[in-house]
């Protein structure tokens, strides 16, 4: 249930229905987040921040390293004495070790270069404490829109391949899950009126072996910090 902030305008799935898909994202994180300390890594203009403290985070953290990005999260929500933006790097951040129950970062890593992900990733384990968990997202490059989108050579500024994103994972945590949230557009008839939606569907990593060349979905991992 959302508590204390309603959440920004962007997600308004009424006026917005194309929005909710991107609402089910943050859903998928709040059995994580619900009563925790976030940091939300790689915040962008705060949308994020803002709705996973309306969906229960205890206090959390957004950091960009944009700074026009930063500057917008600020003018458009403040800063509260639960949230907060600040403009840094990941990986220079001066938040104490194990400072974090939960560290989610959404649709960040394909934005930051290859050579550099071992790092944020040394990052994202110095600041959730052990027992913690991490959320890392990142879009499908073989969807529509990966598909269609022209990717730089050696750039890969769209997303991963899910068996990509698995093996990067892999290298740096053995206690992790998969999951990936596909998004399919429905229609609906009532009358002489046609209405159209976007619907989300969690999928297992078993099913995403199976996914075709096309298809929307959002890749998440979720790892278990315990013993790490």
């Amino acid at each position: 249930m959302l508590k204390e902030h309603t959440a920004p305008s962007e997600l308004d799935v009424i006026e917005k229905p194309q929005t909710a898909t991107i609402f089910d994202r943050y859903l998928f994180c709040q059995p994580y987040i619900q009563g925790k300390k976030v940091l939300d890594a790689g915040c962008g203009e705060g949308m994020s921040t803002m709705v996973l403290h309306a969906l229960g985070a205890k206090s959390i953290k957004g950091v960009d390293i944009n700074y026009d990005a930063i500057m917008t999260a600020g003018l458009r929500y403040g800063q509260g004495p639960h949230y907060g933006f600040h403009n840094m790097g990941i990986t220079s951040a001066p938040f104490p070790e194990s400072h974090f129950d939960t560290v989610v970062s959404l649709e960040v890593i394909e934005h930051i270069p290859l050579e550099n992900l071992p790092e944020t990733f040394r990052a994202f384990k110095r600041f959730c404490k052990d027992g913690g968990k991490i959320i890392i997202s990142t879009p499908n490059i073989y969807s529509y829109h990966g598909l269609t989108k022209k990717i730089p050579e050696g750039k890969h500024d769209w997303g991963y391949h899910w068996s990509k994103t698995r093996e990067m994972i892999a290298e740096h945590w053995d206690n992790f899950e998969t999951y990936g949230i596909l998004e399919k557009e429905a229609t609906v008839k009532m009358g002489d009126k046609t209405y159209k939606h976007m619907c989300s569907f969690l999928i297992d990593e078993i099913d995403m072996e199976n996914v075709p060349l096309g298809l929307e979905v959002v890749f998440f991992i979720i790892i278990n910090t315990k013993g790490e």
